[in-house]
């Protein structure tokens, strides 16, 4: 990769750590800066999305110092510690110095990116469908309806959660794509736009529909929705999106990884044991 693609890389994915460090802040997450890392907790929500150690931005080196301080901070919150950062923006020995301080890779999340420059066009094989764009009470609604119900197969990322209530409406540029079959919804993504980002940060499917084709047809109304706000690019982080996207004829690729590092290896990202809120969502 020559010098001037290396820089388009790199500016992508700080556009992806923009987007997610904006989204995070309006859902009321607290930042202290301890050396060259960033504290990230939230005084309500013990979500791992919400509460983690991350290198501060433009860094390119953090010594283990700061880390063990920063994550004696996070514990001092009573969060479990946790490491969140961007695999391609740092050297491999990085990562690879993290269990001299007792952290363990828990959870690698591929970043997928799909270059919202180039035409999308969507294409189905499916008939008597409509689609419909909310910005409103409508999408609260909708997502209240498919979350945790048994007919849907609800897909989310565990690095933004899917918040339900106006105050987050409000507070950011959040879009709900419904896909209806006659008056039934039977697909809906969720999009949170910052600048010209736009992330694919949830998709609900009914499972007695064809869910394959619509799957792919959902990935890529949402990808021309986007586009349709200005957008330059979407980013997905989904480790099994990949043969969808193949699929569905995207310009799309892996950009990178977000690795996610703990002092335990026994217990999933997006769960707290002593909680009872183990899915990313919040209800404002």
């Amino acid at each position: 990769m020559n010098r001037s693609k290396v820089k388009s890389h790199k500016e992508r994915l700080r556009q992806i750590e923009d987007h997610l460090r904006h989204a995070h802040d309006t859902m009321g997450v607290e930042r202290d800066a301890i050396g060259f890392v960033e504290v990230v907790h939230h005084p309500t929500y013990i979500l791992p999305a919400l509460n983690y150690v991350t290198p501060r931005r433009k860094t390119a080196l953090v010594p283990g110092k700061h880390i063990e301080d920063g994550i004696s901070s996070l514990r001092d919150h009573r969060r479990s510690a946790r490491l969140l950062y961007v695999e391609e923006l740092f050297p491999p020995f990085f990562g690879q110095s993290m269990q001299k301080i007792g952290l363990w890779l828990e959870d690698r999340f591929p970043l997928w990116v799909i270059d919202l420059t180039q035409p999308i066009t969507p294409e189905t094989r499916l008939d008597n469908l409509s689609v419909k764009t909310v910005v409103n009470q409508q999408g609260l609604e909708i997502w209240s309806l498919v979350w945790r119900n048994a007919k849907y197969r609800v897909h989310w990322t565990p690095l933004e959660p899917l918040q339900i209530g106006k105050q987050y409406i409000h507070q950011n540029t959040v879009v709900d794509v419904i896909v209806y079959h006659h008056h039934t919804p039977i697909a809906v993504a969720r999009l949170t736009i910052h600048n010209n980002t736009a992330h694919l940060m949830a998709r609900a499917l009914l499972l007695s529909t064809q869910p394959l084709h619509l799957h792919q047809w959902l990935i890529q109304v949402a990808s021309k929705t986007a586009q349709e706000h200005d957008c330059t690019m979407l980013f997905i982080c989904d480790s099994e999106v990949e043969q969808l996207l193949v699929a569905s004829n995207l310009p799309c690729q892996q950009e990178g990884n977000m690795l996610c590092y703990t002092d335990s290896i026994d217990q999933p990202y997006g769960e707290e044991t002593h909680d009872t809120m183990e899915q990313p969502l919040l209800l404002t």
